[in-house]
């Protein structure tokens, strides 16, 4: 045991030994590296080789076997501190950049680009002791290769972007126009160059995503996707005036269409959506915007045309469409009275179409409304609509007639009170027809009169005559009704006027009389008719005078002398008061 033990102890001492020696050695090595290594130094820094002086200063420093020259070390070191600050910085900044792009952080590719040039600055232009060393150490990295390489990676991931963005139809994210744009001139070959190449990328990239929208029929998306996209490249700053031109290339294919296929209601539609967004973007006028108005005017032309023709229906169709987007108020309101006028029928059965009617008139301008119509309700019951094309019609109803309507009339002139009389001719047993006279009072038709007889005949707008009346069979009796109140009463019969011949004139001296005669001849003041020959009658009051036979009406009171054919003749006066041809 003792023996073993000796023989142990003696192998740790031996251990320990080699190890000394080894330990020796190495120091030995060391301690002559960094003697050698320090004239390495100082040869590189009397030749100016900054950069490899910096190197082996630093190397020689982190040699600590030996103190040697520390001091000298640590000065050099000092003086030499920006080649070390140099090859770190550029250094770190490849390794971000390579990192940033390796995982497309554009942000911080171009934070890391940014801290660079500001690096760079100082060192490059001028006039720092180390620019040389800095051009140096940049060109070992290989950092502008790099730096320009990385910059294309994006360039290309940016135009995949763009493609997938058309191919996918989604637009959510369309960042890569402000990066692409931020990528500095150089990279494209110059600032022209850059202008030129993304003017084509993004103008194809534009056109085909709104051509997308258009095809889909999304304008609204559209019009929005293009006010954002005005927007963007105001922001950006860069020059896009494809934008609008494409726009309004789309929405005028698209109105185009609509017209072709009569669409009033989508037209419209996108006229009023392009209007708004014309708005928006503070336009004033278009060429798609003259376009919508030369079409807003051909339409209403259009519209007129059909209510001219007749056609209401389809005009007011017109008319209504465009009311969206400009008043069309008036245009429908003519519309509608026209189509009133024109078919009394159906403003009498405004309110309830299932009505019947007999005997309908209607026109314009009467009973205080733009448009009338007149209709028989249950073969007795007369029924007025009236209607102002603003209000609601105003509808007039009489009391139920005793005898069956033939026909509705208005007064030939105006009678009674008011500027329009209806004038309900029915069946009468003994005479040619029952006259019954209405006007409007409150929301009923008012009686003005009710006669029976062969005719009337309104005089004046308190005077009618009705011809064989009813309760006189004298066929030639004539009454008079004159307006007393609010109706016309019966003031009595006119006297007959005596039919004679020219001949029996002398003896109804001063009686109204009819007769028919024959003028021969005639001066200013008088008329002559042959009653037989050398005997004459002489007509006073007929104008204009001439030679024929002629039937008057009036009286004698006189004879006068008068000269005709060279002979003095004493003729019978007769006044003229009508005359019938």
């Amino acid at each position: 045991m003792t023996f073993i033990r000796i023989i142990n102890l003696r192998n740790i001492l031996l251990g320990l030994c080699l190890i000394l020696l080894v330990l020796i050695g190495f120091k030995g090595y060391y301690i002559a590296e960094k003697i050698e290594g320090y004239k390495k130094a100082e040869q590189f820094y009397a030749d100016k080789q900054w950069i490899e002086a910096e190197e082996w200063y630093e190397k020689i420093n982190r040699n600590r076997w030996i103190h040697y020259r520390e001091q000298d070390i640590a000065n050099r070191l000092q003086e030499l501190a920006p080649i070390r600050e140099i090859r770190e910085t550029l250094d770190r900044i490849q390794r971000e950049a390579k990192r940033a792009a390796e995982q497309l952080d554009f942000a911080s590719y171009k934070q890391v680009v940014d801290e660079l040039q500001q690096f760079r600055g100082p060192y490059i232009g001028q006039g720092h002791p180390f620019e040389k060393e800095y051009r140096e150490i940049s060109e070992r990295l290989q950092l502008s290769p790099m730096i320009i390489q990385n910059w294309n990676t994006f360039r290309e991931h940016f135009a995949s972007q763009m493609a997938s963005n058309l191919e996918e139809k989604q637009y959510e994210d369309e960042s890569f126009k402000q990066s692409l744009i931020e990528i500095p001139d150089y990279i494209y070959g110059g600032q022209k160059k850059k202008t030129a190449l993304l003017t084509e990328q993004f103008k194809d990239y534009d056109e085909r995503k709104l051509a997308q929208l258009g095809a889909a029929g999304n304008t609204e998306a559209l019009l929005v996707s293009t006010r954002a996209m005005k927007a963007e490249y105001d922001a950006l700053p860069f020059d896009a005036p494809w934008v609008l031109q494409k726009t309004d290339e789309i929405v005028q294919q698209l109105l185009t269409k609509a017209v072709e296929q009569d669409q009033y209601e989508v037209y419209i539609a996108l006229a009023k959506r392009y209007e708004q967004y014309m708005s928006s973007l503070g336009l004033d006028t278009t060429k798609v915007k003259s376009s919508i108005d030369s079409q807003m005017r051909s339409w209403i032309r259009k519209g007129d045309r059909l209510v001219q023709a007749g056609d209401y229906d389809e005009a007011m169709k017109i008319y209504k469409s465009l009311s969206a987007y400009t008043d069309m108020k008036e245009k429908i309101k003519q519309a509608e009275l026209e189509q009133a006028a024109s078919d009394p029928l159906r403003l009498l059965q405004q309110g309830d179409s299932n009505a019947t009617y007999e005997h309908v008139i209607g026109g314009k301008n009467g009973f205080g409304g733009t448009v009338y119509a007149v209709g028989v309700q249950f073969g007795s019951r007369i029924v007025l609509a009236v209607w102002d094309g603003k209000d609601q019609v105003k509808r007039y109803t009489s009391e139920s007639l005793p005898s069956t309507i033939q026909s509705l009339k208005l007064a030939p002139q105006q009678i009674g009170f008011t500027s329009d009389v209806l004038v309900a001719e029915a069946d009468s047993a003994s005479r040619n027809g029952r006259f019954i006279g209405f006007e409007t009072v409150g929301n009923k038709l008012q009686t003005l009169f009710d006669l029976e007889g062969d005719r009337y005949e309104v005089v004046s707008s308190d005077h009618i005559k009705l011809y064989h009346p009813q309760g006189n069979e004298d066929v030639d009796a004539v009454a008079d009704y004159r307006l007393v109140g609010q109706r016309f009463e019966f003031l009595g019969y006119e006297k007959r006027i005596a039919e004679i011949k020219p001949e029996e004139l002398t003896q109804h001296i001063g009686e109204t009389v009819r007769m028919t005669v024959h003028i021969t001849a005639f001066n200013d003041q008088i008329a002559f008719a042959e009653i037989q020959e050398g005997q004459y009658i002489g007509l006073v009051g007929l104008s204009p005078q001439a030679v024929g036979t002629v039937t008057v009406t009036g009286k004698m009171n006189q004879y006068t002398d008068v000269q005709l054919n060279d002979s003095i003749l004493v003729v019978p006066v007769f006044e003229v008061e009508k005359v019938e041809q």
